[in-house]
């Protein structure tokens, strides 16, 4: 009813076996005013469900912080202090607005209709999976200053929202190990690709926009993440999807059927090798209605380890292969058009 909820001097709020669910209408505070140990704690494998409808989750330093053995943690507000640790062990801890329409703001600070999140507040994070965003909210996810996790601590990000993420600028760097990404309309554009240094990518976008990012470093495209069984896909029509990499792209088959699926162009580039099938067979890129190009700047293989890596063009799209160095096409992989252009160049 918008009052507000405090934890302070030494109090410990803790869960042997049930959830731990707080909701205030106003502000949440968790505070060391005289004392250092204030907590919040799931001892067993239960979750923790912190909400501020009305205000601010404040996790303050110098507390023991809120930490579960492996539940997920939820923080749901619209502005969000985090200076004490948050940790959710093998679970996933996850960062969301609480009013629909809240632009959500990585490496910013709060403002009115503004979820800032530091690279700082970010850090005092240790989970599987760090969450940020909700598939309901439709005010976007902005990165407006680089974010590095540590992988110790992060090793998965996952941004997920309603509409679109963006950079602010070319030089915003999102670095860490692994990268889930889910949106409604858009990542990255073509002026302002959504910059990366990541080792695992697992992208979705839905209803419109393309699919922009410039990574640097070897790059793994597949579904580890999602729970889907691709690796990108942009449904939107004639949605498009680049991928420029600084490094070599691979598209194993680990965890997915499917590489790349776009119902527009999907162009990977990369200064390296492009390689496909190493661990499963798979369609390495299937487009609806536009055209698939694979330029390395070294070898191109698809089909390894006695695996296809197919790739597909629907209607009159044409497939394009570009290598500085050799083209491989191995173990019954399939390229294949409808009525476009097959090229090959080495």
């Amino acid at each position: 009813a918008g009052n507000d909820i405090t934890i302070d001097n030494g109090t410990y709020v803790e869960s042997n076996t049930g959830n731990i669910n707080i909701t205030a209408g106003g502000n949440f505070s968790l505070l060391a005013t005289t004392k250092f140990d204030a907590y919040i704690g799931a001892l067993s494998t239960d979750n923790i469900n912190i909400t501020a409808n009305g205000g601010d989750i404040e996790i303050a330093v110098n507390t023991l912080g809120v930490t579960s053995s492996s539940g997920d943690i939820t923080y749901t507000a619209d502005n969000m202090a985090l200076s004490g640790s948050t940790d959710a062990g093998t679970g996933i801890v996850t960062l969301k607005p609480a009013t629909s329409g809240t632009l959500t703001d990585l490496g910013g600070t709060d403002a009115s209709g503004i979820l800032g999140l530091t690279e700082t507040e970010l850090n005092t994070i240790s989970a599987a999976t760090l969450v940020v965003g909700d598939s309901a909210n439709t005010g976007g996810i902005v990165i407006s200053n680089s974010i590095t996790l540590a992988s110790a601590s992060v090793p998965t990000l996952y941004l997920i929202t309603g509409a679109g993420i963006d950079n602010t600028a070319s030089s915003n760097t999102i670095t860490v190990d692994n990268l889930v990404l889910t949106a409604v309309t858009g990542i990255g554009s073509s002026s302002n690709p959504l910059e990366t240094q990541i080792s695992r990518l697992n992208a979705y976008n839905s209803t419109s926009g393309d699919i922009n990012i410039s990574n640097t470093g070897d790059l793994i495209i597949d579904g580890f993440d999602i729970g889907s069984i691709f690796g990108i896909v942009n449904d939107a029509t004639n949605g498009e999807v680049t991928i420029n990499n600084t490094g070599s792209i691979d598209i194993p088959g680990t965890d997915s059927l499917f590489g790349v699926v776009a119902d527009g162009n999907i162009a990977l580039t990369a200064t390296g090798n492009i390689t496909a099938g190493s661990d499963n067979s798979i369609v390495a890129a299937l487009s609806s209605s536009g055209n698939v190009t694979l330029n390395a700047g070294y070898d191109i293989s698809l089909g390894q380890n006695s695996h296809y890596s197919n790739i597909y063009t629907n209607s009159s799209g044409s497939i394009t292969l570009d290598a500085g160095n050799d083209i491989t096409i191995d173990n019954g992989t399939d390229i294949e058009s409808d009525t476009g252009d097959i090229t090959y160049t080495a």
